[in-house]
């Protein structure tokens, strides 16, 4: 294991005691320059501990030719990036070699200006902070090496804004995914999936509108809603376990 991967790890068990949300915003805390630099990626193999993948909102490879993927995603995202209060941009995080699976959401949560969110700016990395991504991530433990996780939208919108009607329509769901599709097929075409899940009807039926093969699963608030974590853990661990062994 690598210098770097070694004091990773070592943060990661002397915080461990912290709830997940908690640990989460002081890992990026702690390196979030490292997250936001272009040419920073991190190279694992086989070996590494699943505290990694948990905890980690970095792109990482296992060989060192994908590491220009990174700049690649960040030069597609970065005619986006708004400089404004009430929005954030959020970029893909995870596994950014090829042949993975590609885990694709609706949009990142809201942007509630709380310390984490204030911490991420520009980029807010997906699925990493929330409740829907520890149930995502504990779900896919044995598989995140090979996980990327994206979203149709890439903008993270206050809730200020989403509950304003003159905004409603600007920003609905549907126009943010058309708006940012173009982005979404760049990180098909530089990843080559092997699969793609799309968590959700909504998100399944704009990706068969569009001519893209996926796989649709319930999104984690169908489970957060019925306060059925384990179930939809244990679901999300079926599934990714078929899709990789197919």
């Amino acid at each position: 294991m690598n210098d770097f991967l070694t004091k990773f790890r070592q943060f990661i068990l002397d915080n461990s005691e912290l709830l997940y949300n908690e640990l989460t915003y002081k890992v990026f805390e702690e390196y979030r320059d490292r997250f936001l630099d272009p040419e920073f990626v991190v190279t694992v193999d086989e070996e590494i501990s699943n505290l990694f993948f948990i905890f980690s909102p970095f792109m990482h490879v296992f060989d060192e030719s994908h590491k220009e993927h990174k700049k690649m995603l960040f030069d597609v995202n970065k005619d986006i990036i708004v400089e404004d209060e009430d929005k954030l941009n959020c970029i893909g995080s995870g596994y950014i070699g090829i042949d993975g699976i590609m885990v694709i959401g609706m949009a990142p949560g809201f942007y509630n200006g709380n310390k984490t969110d204030i911490l991420s700016k520009p980029l807010k990395p997906s699925f990493y902070f929330a409740l829907t991504s520890k149930m995502l991530r504990e779900g896919f433990k044995s598989y995140l090496k090979r996980i990327y996780f994206t979203n149709l939208s890439k903008l993270c919108l206050s809730r200020n804004l989403m509950d304003d009607k003159s905004y409603n329509n600007k920003y609905s769901y549907e126009k943010m995914y058309e708006r940012y599709l173009y982005i979404l097929k760049e990180e098909i075409r530089i990843l080559k999936p092997k699969k793609i899940l799309s968590l959700g009807r909504d998100v399944f039926n704009f990706m068969n509108k569009n001519g893209i093969e996926s796989e649709y699963v319930f999104h984690p608030s169908y489970y957060i809603y019925r306060k059925q974590f384990e179930l939809g853990k244990n679901n999300y661990h079926s599934k990714i376990k078929e899709l990789f062994e197919e």
